[in-house]
């Protein structure tokens, strides 16, 4: 093997091993989120689909909001939570941390777009 054929036959072996070590990483805040949900909810005119929710004491849920129709979003004033603002077919995962001493309450969300809440879109999130 000539001097040339074993320093490119050194290069792609190390090419190679540096390829197997490189790290990969993805962040999706986008309308395409396409994350595993403990819950979906398909968002529409003037409602919520499911309305119900449930959750324990310190847990962590995954939404997955599905927009069908006009402009939404998804808020819950007393944790915090307040979704993108989301255009008919677009779509967000977020993550409701539920407080430890939270057992048995319930806490609304609704969307906050001009007078949707009061047309009745709400639902609620209840803990065990």
């Amino acid at each position: 093997m000539s001097k040339t054929a074993k320093m490119l036959s050194v290069i792609f072996a190390g090419l190679f091993l540096l390829a197997g070590c490189t790290t990969t990483t993805s962040s999706q805040t986008n309308n395409d989120d396409q994350s595993p949900a403990d819950y979906t909810i398909e968002l529409s005119s003037f409602k919520f689909s499911p309305n119900l929710i449930e959750a324990n004491p310190g847990q962590t849920i995954k939404v997955r909001l599905s927009n069908l129709s006009g402009e939404h979003d998804f808020v819950i004033d007393e944790l915090n939570v307040r979704s993108e603002l989301l255009g008919a077919g677009d779509s967000q995962t977020i993550e409701i941390k539920i407080p430890e001493a939270a057992s048995g309450k319930i806490y609304e969300f609704y969307c906050a777009v001009s007078n949707h809440r009061a047309m009745g879109m709400v639902g609620t999130l209840r803990i065990k």
